[in-house]
Order: C-alpha cells, then structure tokens, then sequence
C-alpha cells in the first residue's frame, strides 16, 4: 500500500469533471484558481490532486513535498517523472516536464510514490 507524507499543499477548483483525477498531475487554467488534469506532456504540471471533485468544486493540490501518483506505466524507484496525456506519471521525456522522483514505483494505473519537485523542461 502507498503511503503518503506531509507536502505543500493549496485550494483551488476543478475546472472539468476531476471526479477520478485523485493523485493525478494537474496544470492551471486560463480561470482563476482553477486546474485541470494535464492532457499533454506538454502541460506545465503545478502538482498533483490529492483528491477529485465535480466541476467548479474545491480541490486539493499538493505543489511540494511527498504524495501519491497514479502511473501510466512501469516505473522504478529514483526514476525521474513527468505526465503522459492523461494526468499520469511516466518517465521523462524530451520537451516533458520534470515533475520529481519516484520513491516507491508500480506498474500502470497503480499507484505509487514520489517526491514533487517540479523543475521545468527536460531538453
């Protein structure tokens, strides 16, 4: 079972149906205080929903520290991170963003560990 320790987290709303989006990455919207599931690898991650919600509801992101990720595929302990084009946690790729470091890996649509630290680009 994946555990979870203290982070940085903030309120902002669901901007769509996040009602499956928890431990997903999610990017800011155009509105404001709102976030939606990274729909690219191309999204510039803000963190990670530590629970789903309907439409316009209240939404917890953690933005630093440790949490649970849902994987979109296999990945391993010390692996960097960023999102594939459903919210979930792959392996970094070129013109990804780097999201963190996995603490504690799986296989797809399980769910496993990281340390967000969000960083930018990978070239």
């Amino acid at each position: 079972m994946a555990k979870q320790y203290v982070g940085l987290d903030a309120p902002f709303k669901a901007h769509d149906d996040m009602s499956d989006a928890q431990y997903y990455f999610v990017t800011l919207t155009a509105v404001a205080d709102t976030v939606d599931v990274c729909s690219a690898i191309t999204d510039p991650i803000c963190g990670v929903a530590q629970h789903g919600g309907t439409t316009g509801a209240g939404i917890s992101v953690r933005f630093l520290g440790h949490t649970k990720i849902t994987l979109g595929e296999t990945v391993a302990a010390a692996d960097e991170v960023s999102t594939d084009n459903t919210g979930r946690a792959v392996a970094l790729a070129t013109g990804g963003y780097l999201a963190g470091k996995i603490t504690k890996g799986g296989d797809v649509n399980e769910v496993g560990e990281m340390i967000l630290i969000p960083a930018g680009v990978a070239a």
